[in-house]
């Protein structure tokens, strides 16, 4: 078996340092060209959509379960929500969500996309508000646990501001009948002095 040598790396360097400094190495991949033949990767991961809508569908499944049971306790038919409505009215619902959830996540940087979700948003909102005030009856009431899960589906897939726009916008609608008021009180007025 040879000696072993008792030279280390310090020794065998004139210098201090048995390490490259820092614009050392650069020089030496600026000049071997090493960052060019490694292909270049994104920083971003892509988002696993199917898992994403997988995670969404089942809270707003919870959701749906939620306001379908406050609109069956509204109306006194408590008694009808039973594991049989429950398997009807919510398996039915779990692929629907399910795609919807996958759609809107696929599609939700998109800025066509983000103008589609507000008119959606507004649309949905505006149809849950009005079936809920003027058309109170328990059938249609009934569909209103749908828009309002696909309500919260969108909002949720929306950027910051476009959702307070949906929000704005259906704010406005469940006022509208205040807004009337105001705004033909402040006509009668303005009339009134222009008159004198």
């Amino acid at each position: 078996m040879p000696p072993k040598s008792k030279s280390t790396l310090v020794e065998l360097d004139d210098s201090d340092n048995p390490f490259l400094s820092e614009q050392e190495r650069t020089d030496i991949i600026n000049q071997t060209g090493i960052l060019q033949k490694v292909p270049q990767q994104s920083l971003e991961e892509p988002e696993p959509h199917v898992l994403v809508a997988t995670m969404l569908t089942f809270p707003l499944l919870g959701s749906h379960l939620a306001f379908d049971y406050i609109v069956h306790i509204q109306y006194g038919f408590e008694k009808d929500f039973t594991w049989d409505h429950l398997r009807k009215r919510q398996l039915p619902i779990i692929p629907a969500l399910f795609i919807l959830a996958f759609i809107t996540n696929r599609f939700k940087k998109s800025k066509v996309a983000q103008f589609v979700f507000t008119l959606m948003a507004i649309t949905v909102g505006c149809l849950t508000i009005e079936q809920s005030t003027d058309h109170a009856t328990f059938g249609n009431m009934l569909k209103c646990p749908g828009y309002a899960t696909l309500g919260v589906l969108l909002v949720i897939q929306m950027d910051l501001t476009p959702s307070l726009i949906s929000i704005a916008a259906c704010f406005l609608f469940y006022h509208r009948q205040t807004l009337i008021k105001l705004f033909e009180s402040g006509q009668s007025q303005i009339l009134g002095k222009t008159e004198l």
